[in-house]
């Protein structure tokens, strides 16, 4: 009897003994994740520092609810950039505008008429998200609306179908990228030191899937919004036609939208009422294309393709580099087929 409580006793002690090794090694292991949790996390903060502190800020460029648009001078090379500042209020929020960045890394090599991606990066000292882009020295579209305005000016067709064939061919590529932009408005349109338009903030833009080809989110500028998004229908590429037939008529009419007003009667109007004409001072041909991009059906409304191949771009599109190799060999044939007829004439 001695023996076997003997025997107990051990067998207890040895059972505590294994319960506390196994307990002390759970609690060392975790200690040890904890402390190479917080040196990554240290890591990162060092990282997001060492990235801002590159860089020189000169002025705060404009703000709103989703951060500040600051230029800054990337101390290196001088070179002039716009880093936009997204505070971050949760998971969420913070994946959504690292997602921006992500987008436009991707899909900005692809076409110059796209503002160009430098870099992005999360600090978590500040909760705040940062994007650092090409910086556009002539401002937006927006300003310089205005600032015709001002002049009591109108721009000429000529830079209109210039501008008009620039954003198409931004559009042609992001589409083929699978991708929705989905805030088309002049602000969101920049000009650089030549006057070429750069197409920027890919903020609420929407990747598609090969499986999954319409977007259903209520996301966008209301006045430019189209009349399936607004019907909360399931909407594709075509959405993006709309904004940019709204962003045209804007620029023809030196800021009036084609539908305007309080948000009910803005929903009645596009639902209801043709797209009024721009000013009769430009010609037939460049105002159908717009009321063409501003049908409510969107099986009406042209490809981005479709409106690159459009006759009123053939001087412009041959002497663009940038043209996407379909339509090249379109207005080439043409000029062809056209000094064939001339020789014939001449005989």
């Amino acid at each position: 009897e001695r023996k076997r409580k003997k025997g107990d006793k051990e067998i207890g002690n040895i059972r505590v003994y294994a319960t506390t090794q196994l307990l002390g090694g759970i609690q060392n292991k975790s200690k040890e994740a904890k402390r190479i949790q917080e040196t990554k996390s240290n890591k990162r903060k060092k990282l997001a520092i060492a990235r801002m502190e590159a860089y020189k800020t000169l002025k705060v460029l404009g703000a709103g609810g989703g951060g500040q648009a600051i230029l800054c001078e990337r101390k290196a090379d001088n070179l002039k950039v716009v880093i936009k500042k997204m505070p971050c209020v949760s998971p969420e929020e913070k994946e959504e505008n690292m997602k921006e960045g992500t987008v436009l890394n991707k899909i900005c090599s692809v076409c110059q008429y796209i503002v160009k991606y430098i870099d992005h990066f999360w600090s978590e000292k500040d909760k705040c998200v940062y994007l650092v882009m090409e910086y556009a020295e002539k401002g937006d579209l927006a300003g310089r609306i205005k600032e015709m305005k001002r002049k009591g000016d109108q721009f000429s067709e000529e830079q209109l179908v210039k501008w008009l064939w620039q954003i198409t061919v931004a559009l042609y590529y992001i589409h083929h990228q699978n991708t929705l932009h989905r805030d088309i408005k002049s602000l969101n349109v920049f000009l650089d030191q030549d006057d070429n338009l750069k197409l920027g903030d890919f903020g609420i833009a929407r990747q598609l899937s090969a499986n999954t080809q319409m977007a259903q989110t209520l996301v966008g500028t209301i006045p430019y919004m189209s009349p399936e998004l607004l019907r909360g229908q399931p909407y594709d590429y075509k959405t993006d036609i709309w904004s940019l037939g709204c962003l045209m008529h804007e620029l023809a009419t030196l800021g009036s939208l084609p539908f305007e007003g309080n948000i009910i009667d803005l929903v009645y109007q596009v639902q209801r009422r043709a797209a009024p004409f721009i000013p009769d001072t430009y010609s037939s041909d460049f105002s159908d294309l717009i009321i063409n991009m501003l049908f409510k059906d969107p099986k009406d409304r042209p490809t981005a393709a479709e409106i690159l191949t459009n006759e009123i771009f053939k001087e412009v599109a041959l002497a663009d580099p940038s043209s996407p190799r379909f339509v090249r060999p379109l207005f080439e044939e043409e000029e062809e087929t056209a000094e064939l007829l001339k020789t014939f004439a001449r005989v």
